[in-house]
C-alpha cells in the first residue's frame, strides 16, 4: 500500500499567485481540485491512500451579541478552507450553496462526472492551522464578502498571536462536519523571533498546541486525529534546530518534542507548572495532559526546494521558485535554493560501509574462535573528517546524534558476540589537546582563561 498527499495548502498558493477573490484565483482553485480528483482515481486504482493538506483557520465572532455575527462567521468559513474541502469531503462533490449563490458566474462549474470524481476523493485531511480571526459583519457595497477579519490583541504573547485553543476548535468542528474523516495536524504554530537554543516561546508552542490536539481527541470527539507534525526542523522562524552556517544546534523545543514522542504524550494527570518553562495550560476535569494512542504518528517535514540544491543540473528545468528567488529584491538576503543543504549530491553520505562491517565481523569471529573475548572501544580519538569540516566536530551537539547512531549500528551488528563495550578512550585528551591547546587533531586553539594553571 502507498500513501500520497496531492497538494499542500493549495488555497494559499492560489491566493499568493493570482490574488485573493479574483477570477483567476477561483479558476486556479477549481483546476487544482480537478487535478487532485484525477490523481486520486489513479492512486486508488492501485490500492493507494490519498489525502491533501488544507489551511484551516478558526473564526469567531468579534461581537457575538450583534445581529448577523453568526452569518459573518459562516461566510468567513465558506471563503476559507470550505471552498476546497466541500467538493472533496462533502456529500455533493460541488461547492457549497452559499458560495455558489454569492459568487455566481465567478465560480467555475463542475460537470456531473467531475462531481462524481471529486466527492470522496481523499481518504484523509492534513490540517494546516496557524491563525484565529475575529469576524465582524460588513454589508457595505465595497465589501462583496460581507465580513471583516481582525486579530485578537488579547492573545499576543511576545508579539505573536498565540491561541492554541483555535486548533482545538478547528479539529472539533471538522470532526463534527466530516465525522468519518481521518485527520493529521500537518502544520501549526506561530512565527517568532530567533531566541537561540533556549527557545522558551517555541517550547510553549510545542507543548500547548500538541496538548490541544490531545484535548480535542479526549474532550472534543475528534477521535480520528491520527498524527501531529512539527512544521520543520531548521527554518529561522519555526525550526526546532538552530543553524549556524553548517553547524546544527538542538534547541530546547527539539528536546521537548523528542521527549513527547518517546513518552507517547504527557505525564498522565499533570495539570500544573513544571519543566522549562512553567506550563500555562489549565486542566479539564482533572486531566489535560495525558497519553496519545499507540498508533498516533509524530513527524516533521521539509521540501525539495529547501534541501536539494542542484537547481540546474542533469536536465532539471527552472521552477517558479528558482525564478522568484533568483530575482533581486524578491527574497530577504537574496537567499535561494541553488545549493541549500545540497541533498541532491549528499543524500548517500551516511550510507553504511558494508565492507568495513564485514572486516570487523571476520575479526570478531577470529578472536572468538581463538578463545579471546573481544572488548570494543567505540571512539579512540579518530573522528570522521567530514564531521569536523562540515559540522565542527565535538563542538557541535549534532555529533552526539551521529555517535548515537554509530553506536547502535555497532551493537546491532556485533552485539551478539561482543559483550564488553567502552564508549570513549580518554575523552579529556580529545577535549583538551584537540579543542583546547591545539596539540592534537583537529588542532582547535580555545584554551579559555588561566590556561597556565590548568
Amino acid at each position: 500500500d502507498i500513501t500520497w498527499i496531492t497538494f499542500s495548502d493549495p488555497i494559499s498558493l492560489a491566493a499568493m499567485s493570482y490574488g485573493e477573490d479574483t477570477q483567476q484565483y477561483y479558476q486556479a482553485v477549481h483546476n487544482m481540485i480537478l487535478t487532485h480528483a484525477c490523481l486520486s482515481v489513479y492512486i486508488k486504482s492501485r490500492n493507494g491512500t490519498v489525502g491533501l493538506d488544507l489551511q484551516a483557520n478558526f473564526y469567531k465572532a468579534k461581537n457575538p451579541d450583534v445581529s448577523g455575527s453568526d452569518d459573518a462567521v459562516n461566510r468567513a468559513q465558506q471563503y476559507g478552507m470550505a471552498l476546497f474541502a466541500e467538493p472533496i469531503f462533502g456529500n455533493t462533490g460541488d461547492y457549497s450553496p452559499t458560495m455558489k449563490n454569492i459568487l455566481g458566474s465567478k465560480l467555475p462549474i463542475f460537470t456531473a462526472s467531475q462531481k462524481t470524481n471529486s466527492r470522496g476523493s481523499a481518504d484523509f485531511l492534513g490540517v494546516i492551522h496557524y491563525n484565529t480571526f475575529l469576524v465582524k459583519s460588513d454589508d457595505s457595497k465595497s465589501n462583496s464578502r460581507g465580513f471583516q477579519l481582525s486579530r485578537d490583541q488579547s492573545t499576543l504573547r511576545k508579539d505573536t498571536y498565540f491561541y492554541p485553543e483555535g486548533l482545538f476548535h478547528v479539529l472539533t468542528q471538522l470532526s463534527a462536519k466530516y465525522p468519518s474523516l481521518d485527520m493529521y495536524v500537518s502544520e501549526t504554530g506561530v512565527a517568532m523571533k530567533d531566541e537561540g537554543v533556549g527557545d522558551r516561546m517555541r517550547v510553549e508552542w510545542v507543548r500547548e498546541y500538541a496538548n490541544q490536539v490531545l484535548k480535542a481527541m479526549l474532550h472534543g470527539n475528534a477521535t480520528l486525529v491520527k498524527g501531529f507534525n512539527v512544521r520543520d526542523l531548521t527554518s529561522h522562524n519555526y525550526g526546532v534546530f538552530k543553524m549556524d552556517g553548517n553547524l546544527r544546534h538542538k534547541k530546547t523545543s527539539a528536546v521537548l518534542y523528542k521527549q513527547i514522542i518517546k513518552d507517547g504524550g504527557f505525564e498522565r494527570g499533570y495539570c500544573g507548572p513544571g519543566g522549562f518553562p512553567s506550563g500555562r495550560i489549565e486542566h479539564v476535569d482533572g486531566i489535560y495532559y495525558d497519553m496519545f494512542p499507540e498508533d498516533f504518528a509524530w513527524s516533521s517535514a521539509t521540501s525539495a526546494y529547501q534541501i536539494e540544491g542542484g537547481w540546474n543540473e542533469d536536465g532539471k528545468g527552472m521552477s517558479i521558485w528558482d525564478e522568484h528567488a533568483n530575482t533581486p529584491g524578491k527574497v530577504l538576503n537574496s537567499d535561494n535554493g541553488k545549493v541549500a543543504c545540497d541533498s541532491y549530491h549528499k543524500y548517500m553520505d551516511d550510507t553504511i560501509n558494508e565492507k568495513g562491517i564485514a572486516y570487523y565481523n571476520e575479526l570478531i569471529d577470529a578472536l572468538k574462535d581463538a578463545g579471546i573475548e573481544p572488548m570494543v572501544t567505540l571512539y579512540h580519538w579518530d573522528l570522521p573528517l567530514h564531521l569536523q569540516k562540515e559540522n565542527g566536530g565535538w563542538l557541535n551537539q549534532s555529533t552526539t546524534e551521529h555517535f548515537e547512531q554509530y553506536a547502535k549500528l555497532c551493537y546491532e551488528r556485533f552485539g551478539d558476540r561482543v559483550k564488553i563495550w567502552i564508549t570513549f578512550n580518554e575523552p579529556w585528551i580529545v577535549a583538551y589537546l584537540g579543542y583546547g591547546v591545539a596539540s592534537f587533531p583537529p588542532q582547535i586553539w580555545s584554551p579559555g582563561e588561566n590556561v597556565e594553571s590548568v
